[in-house]
């Protein structure tokens, strides 16, 4: 695996919000709508972490402390919202590769935000340092609450009736209740390592990267309801095609997604896939196109008829997630590229 890592950057300013576009003295000029085959990398900020979509894509500056809103018209920033300083994040340096060995994934441990997702209204970042979950008015680009979850939020998934976070260190995932801005439920003891966060109908599927298990929370009684062994290192989770996906990144070399029927909680296909690539414990599957998106030295694409995959994207990523008709990636250099196929 060819892991990148960024510096830490020192004098970063953190905890205004910067005006981009809105400030200039002329708006850029809307561009087209996307076209098929084409590739834009957008600039954010330091280290982006994620990216979410709804009328704007979000991107989580891991580096900084910020969220960025992009315009989907133009691929441009537009705001930049502080939502803290990971200079905050007191120990957590990793002073070497040998401390941060493939699969460890403590090298996002100084990461703030280290995730972003959004719903119709709503904005949502973790904060590490103050143990809580920032919400994000994307009117005003203003955080409108900041809601103690007694944990680190690693991953977020986030529906208009339920934001669930998972926290990689702590083996616990939070429920919070957007209705109320309140954590109404706490999952602890859950197999170590929880990252990747899905929603589904019926159930909540959260992987541990550390016991190589795919568990899901029954939503009515917020309880681990039963867990599905899977391949090494299992990261992202997708709920897509009527299925489950999860990405296994083993601990060297190529990995698998495997399949899982959410009614049977069986593996039903285990797929090949290239290595991942970037930082360890950032990742992402993406349903787009009637295929699955997988992040790496390609993009490749499984087709849920067949379960097989295939490269038809020359594009290094490390995290992938779809919106608004494209794929969105964190790439390997610190930016954000949007891909139409």
């Amino acid at each position: 695996m060819l892991e990148l890592r960024p510096s830490r950057l020192a004098g970063l300013a953190a905890g205004a919000v910067v005006c981009l576009a809105a400030c200039s003295s002329a708006a850029p000029a809307p561009s087209p709508s996307p076209v098929h085959g084409a590739t834009v990398t957008i600039s954010t900020g330091v280290n982006p972490a994620g990216v979410a979509v709804n009328d704007f894509a979000w991107v989580a500056n891991a580096g900084e402390g910020t969220v960025s809103k992009v315009d989907l018209r133009t691929n441009r920033p537009v705001a930049r919202i502080s939502v803290g300083d990971p200079h905050g994040l007191a120990g957590c340096d990793s002073h070497n590769v040998h401390q941060t060995p493939h699969g460890d994934f403590r090298i996002r441990n100084c990461d703030l935000p280290k995730a972003v997702a959004a719903t119709r209204g709503a904005v949502w970042a973790g904060r590490g340092d103050t143990q809580s979950l920032v919400r994000i008015d994307p009117v005003s680009n203003r955080v409108v609450a900041s809601i103690p979850v007694g944990v680190e939020p690693w991953y977020i998934a986030a529906s208009d009736t339920a934001v669930w976070l998972t926290d990689w260190r702590t083996n616990t995932v939070v429920r919070v209740d957007p209705a109320t801005n309140r954590a109404v439920a706490t999952i602890p003891n859950l197999p170590a390592g929880p990252t990747g966060i899905a929603i589904a109908p019926g159930g909540v599927w959260v992987a541990s990267s550390r016991a190589d298990t795919l568990t899901r929370i029954d939503p009515t009684t917020n309880q681990a309801a039963n867990a599905v062994a899977t391949d090494l290192v299992p990261l992202p989770v997708l709920y897509a095609y009527g299925s489950i996906w999860v990405r296994n990144e083993f601990r060297e070399g190529n990995g698998t997604v495997q399949r899982v029927d959410p009614a049977t909680g069986q593996v039903v296909a285990t797929i090949p896939v290239g290595p991942d690539i970037g930082r360890d414990g950032l990742d992402g599957l993406a349903a787009l196109d009637g295929g699955v998106w997988v992040a790496g030295l390609d993009m490749e694409r499984i087709d849920p008829t067949t379960n097989s995959a295939t490269r038809p994207i020359r594009h290094t990523a490390n995290a992938v997630t779809a919106g608004a008709g494209s794929l969105w990636t964190v790439d390997i250099a610190y930016a954000v590229s949007r891909i139409t196929p």
